[in-house]
């Protein structure tokens, strides 16, 4: 009965799981009151996009835990409503592939994934068809399931009309599965067919290579990648690992530089600004590593990483005061 109760409260409040919410982070970042262990895994997944059925499904809870857990987080005022999940499109059930082929690629396009999943499986099952196998890859990868999206592109790979796009993201795929060597294979692969003129295509090479601890031919694919952002800075993603190899290989000066031309390039990424509080405290500069840590807890303050940072950073900052107001004893 009591949960009939809280049911009816929440309705309220979410009259329907097709409504999108985001956050109010800045709200969120003053708010000094303990969050559920629902809430708290719901936050890195309202992003303004998902619909509370998304939620559900890429959480884990049920519905009753979700609701509950939005409803507190709408009393709080800590979501803002986006509006609702838009229709899918339909067509005539006599579509002939191409008419079907194209309501998936605008459904990817538009990222209704799931919509666009269930379209192009239909048609992959009916009859061979290279774009839509290479559609599911993309989609797998984007769900991060990495196997399924080695298949899409095996599948897709005979008849695929652009060979190098493919392979780099096959070379992916086998990275985040943990097959290094095929990565290396098919990257190479891909840099021979036309992607050497392609900056990403030259970092993920750089990534391979860094897994693999080749770190000096890692070195080298870094820099191939940056000259060939020639009208606008590297994307963030490329500080990142050039960042990560200054580090592997003890260059802490460098990584430091990286990271500092990083977040001057991209103030809007939280990582990156994790990342910086990480050199920082690792070259005790706990000062710094405070205002890298609270930047991107203003950004984004569901991250974990981001509250230890800071944590320890502000430990620091109390031990080197604490010395500091130490009677000189010598």
């Amino acid at each position: 009965a009591r949960r009939v109760d809280e049911w009816s409260l929440i309705e309220k409040k979410i009259p329907s799981f097709d409504v999108v919410f985001s956050l109010d982070r800045s709200r969120l970042m003053l708010n000094r009151d303990p969050l559920s262990p629902e809430q708290e895994a719901l936050l890195p997944l309202i992003d303004g996009h998902r619909d509370i059925n998304g939620l559900i499904r890429d959480s884990g809870l049920g519905e009753f835990d979700v609701g509950k857990a939005l409803y507190g987080l709408l009393n709080a005022s800590f979501l803002l409503p986006v509006g609702r999940k838009r229709t899918t499109p339909t067509l005539p059930r006599n579509a002939s592939p191409l008419e079907r082929r194209e309501l998936a690629s605008a459904l990817y396009r538009a990222g209704m994934h799931d919509e666009a999943l269930r379209e192009f499986r239909a048609l992959v099952e009916e009859a061979a068809d290279p774009v839509a196998s290479f559609h599911l890859g993309l989609i797998a990868l984007r769900q991060k399931e990495w196997a399924p999206a080695v298949n899409a592109f095996m599948t897709a790979a005979p008849n695929a009309s652009s060979k190098t796009t493919l392979l780099h993201n096959l070379a992916l795929a086998y990275e985040q599965l943990g097959q290094m060597e095929k990565a290396r294979l098919v990257i190479e692969r891909a840099l021979t067919s036309g992607g050497s003129e392609d900056p990403l295509i030259q970092l993920q090479a750089a990534v391979v290579a860094m897994r693999l601890g080749d770190y000096q031919a890692a070195k080298v694919r870094l820099s191939e990648a940056r000259s060939l952002w020639t009208s606008s800075a590297p994307p963030a993603v490329w500080f990142h690992y050039a960042a990560q190899v200054a580090a592997l290989t003890d260059d802490s000066d460098r990584e430091m530089l990286l990271l500092a031309a990083a977040t001057e390039s991209h103030p809007e990424s939280a990582v990156l600004l994790n990342n910086l509080a990480a050199a920082h405290l690792k070259r005790g500069d706990y000062h710094g590593a405070r205002d890298a840590a609270e930047k991107g807890l203003a950004l984004a303050p569901e991250l974990p990483q981001l509250r230890r940072n800071l944590s320890a950073a502000l430990e620091g900052v109390s031990r080197a005061d604490r010395s500091a107001q130490a009677p000189n004893r010598s």
